[in-house]
């Protein structure tokens, strides 16, 4: 069902199953600088924006540009024409108009492109705070991700193992009558609690992979 829940979550027909049956940690040995993160999808739409922000203001400052006509006219007459001559329709009369058209009220212009201007001038700090934000956040979690690659090292070569040999030992003398079941079952709790430890701590570190991958790696 959750397969099934997660197949119409991402509108796919693949049937997706977890792999394998233990926890592993993600691999991740992705190269990252900041020239490569200005790639990130965020930054690049932010870009996108500033660019369209930038065209706005292009666009706005033509309106304070004379504007040129130029018309072209070519007509026959038949008949009398206003110099009282007799024309046949043969003969054909062309024209050409000139004219130049400038701005009359400027300063509604000039507030069109102020606006335009501060709204260019916006994006272009939101893409920068995007960026330092991307930046922090890889830099915060890459140190998290170091730290506990060196507390989940610790626990899987010291930790788990003395789990191991505390499981062991309390089920051997739980069994011998060595101890009692309340002395066994607080053992075996103290064993559990460094398991699930572990195994909260590779989920933490999972999911912080997870994050550098979106971080740090495009498509």
């Amino acid at each position: 069902m959750n397969t099934l829940k997660f197949g119409l979550l991402i509108n796919a027909d693949t049937s997706f199953i977890p792999y394998g049956n233990t926890y592993e940690i993600i691999p991740y040995n992705v190269f990252f600088d900041e020239i490569t993160i200005l790639k990130h999808p965020a930054l690049q739409l932010a870009n996108h924006e500033i660019e369209a922000a930038k065209m706005k203001v292009s666009i706005e400052k033509t309106n304070l540009l004379p504007r040129f006509n130029v018309g072209y006219s070519n007509i026959s007459i038949k008949g009398l024409g206003a110099d009282n001559n007799e024309y046949n329709g043969k003969d054909r009369f062309s024209s050409v108009q000139v004219g130049v058209s400038l701005p009359v009220f400027r300063k509604n212009f000039r507030s069109s492109i102020d606006a335009a201007q501060v709204m260019a001038d916006t994006k272009s700090i939101a893409y920068e705070t995007k960026r330092s934000e991307i930046i922090s956040q890889i830099k915060q979690k890459y140190i998290i991700y170091k730290e506990l690659l060196e507390q989940l090292d610790f626990y899987k070569k010291n930790a788990i193992p003395n789990a191991q040999i505390i499981r062991s030992v309390s089920e051997n003398q739980m069994a011998t009558g060595q101890i009692n079941y309340l002395e066994y079952v607080i053992l075996s709790d103290q064993a559990t609690a460094i398991e699930n430890d572990y195994i909260e701590m590779l989920k933490n570190l999972n999911t912080i992979i997870i994050d550098l991958h979106y971080l740090t790696t495009y498509y």
